[in-house]
């Protein structure tokens, strides 16, 4: 593993009106670490690219952990710990403080929550109702704990069983027959397993009703 290390004071230019580093200015100290890292090694971004090899940024990440300020006499460290293989090369740089505190550092990408257009449904076409799993941003969104039953109404069928009964789209169906539903496969399971009158609790935001419509066996899924 190659390392090297590096110096760089915050310009007045990089601080925002709260004398704090704009992030984006980060990706700059990077690239210098970079070039100088690979000038201590006796071979130059410049030289480089005369022998018209680009080294273009393809991926970039970071995590922000400590804000710079104007005037910070920050240590810049770029390490290579693998060689160069498929025409990359990774850098893996940190930042430090005069205080040898860390404020940047490499993470790991992960996929990120599921959105709700591409959450789990199922369609009802006897109740003419389609539900969804409750997702990151729909759980934000209404402040609801990820532990809470309920699925979301994304869409009821004008004339079906369930807007005749006056369910509405967006309105979490939390429990059927007092049985909580967590997840499609819990409305799917419930709904199939009555062949009476099903007992939906539906919550808006605060507000909690129940509704009540007739079960029928066809069901489908979407």
């Amino acid at each position: 593993m190659y390392e090297f290390k590096n110096q760089i004071r915050v310009r007045y230019a990089d601080a925002d009106p709260m004398n704090v580093v704009y992030y984006g200015n980060y990706a700059q100290y990077f690239e210098v670490g970079r070039v100088e890292s690979l000038r201590a090694l006796g071979i130059s971004y410049k030289v480089i690219e005369d022998l018209g090899i680009m080294l273009p940024v393809v991926e970039l990440n970071v995590k922000y952990l400590r804000p710079a300020r104007y005037d910070d006499l920050l240590t810049i460290t770029t390490q290579l710990r693998d060689f160069p293989i498929d025409h990359r090369i990774t850098f893996h740089q940190e930042i430090h403080n005069e205080e040898g505190k860390l404020l940047t550092q490499e993470f790991e990408v992960v996929p990120g929550p599921t959105h709700y257009e591409s959450a789990a449904r199922f369609k009802s076409e006897s109740l003419g109702i389609t539900v969804r799993n409750l997702t990151y941003d729909v759980l934000r969104y209404i402040q609801r704990k990820a532990d809470e039953p309920g699925v979301v109404v994304s869409r009821i069928e004008p004339g079906g069983r369930a807007s005749v009964a006056g369910v509405k789209p967006y309105e979490l169906i939390t429990h059927i027959q007092d049985q909580p539903v967590s997840t499609v496969a819990d409305f799917e399971r419930l709904v199939a397993a009555e062949k009476g009158d099903l007992k939906l609790t539906l919550k808006r935001m605060a507000k909690g009703r129940i509704a009540t419509i007739r079960a029928v066996s066809s069901e489908t899924k979407e």
